[in-house]
């Protein structure tokens, strides 16, 4: 008995753990997908890119090109170039939108529905009336 006791509360344990594990991973599922967290991921683009504007210009600080290509109107700052489609790919540069949509059904009043619960014929579209 005592055994069997332990076993169940390893597997409560397991359980709650595996809930809480699918918890976290539905929450980031639904944050990256929802958010524009998921920008994030095209950070290692901006360094590249920041790199690739270094060579050409070695006295450009960070702040400089974070300014160029970050503040304002960006073609005013930087205008098109042969670079643009890299700058269009930088993080934040292009903003997504997310549109969520609930509907809500209204509450049936079953006191006022009639359903028979024991119907002599059924009706299926594909098969045609089916008497019980």
């Amino acid at each position: 008995m005592k055994s069997l006791i332990n076993i169940l509360m390893i597997f409560f344990i397991a359980l709650f753990r595996m809930k809480k594990l699918l918890a976290i991973c539905f929450l980031t599922i639904y944050i990256a997908s929802a958010t524009e967290i998921s920008q994030l991921l095209r950070f290692p683009l901006l360094i590249e890119h920041y790199f690739e504007h270094k060579v050409k210009n070695p006295s450009l600080s960070v702040v400089d090109f974070l300014n160029v290509h970050y503040s304002g109107y960006h073609l005013e700052n930087h205008p098109h170039d042969d670079d643009y489609e890299k700058d269009q790919k930088l993080p934040f540069m292009m903003h997504t939108t997310h549109t969520t949509l609930f509907l809500c059904a209204p509450k049936l009043l079953l006191s006022k529905l009639k359903i028979d619960p024991y119907p002599k014929k059924i009706t299926i579209p594909l098969f045609g009336m089916i008497s019980l």
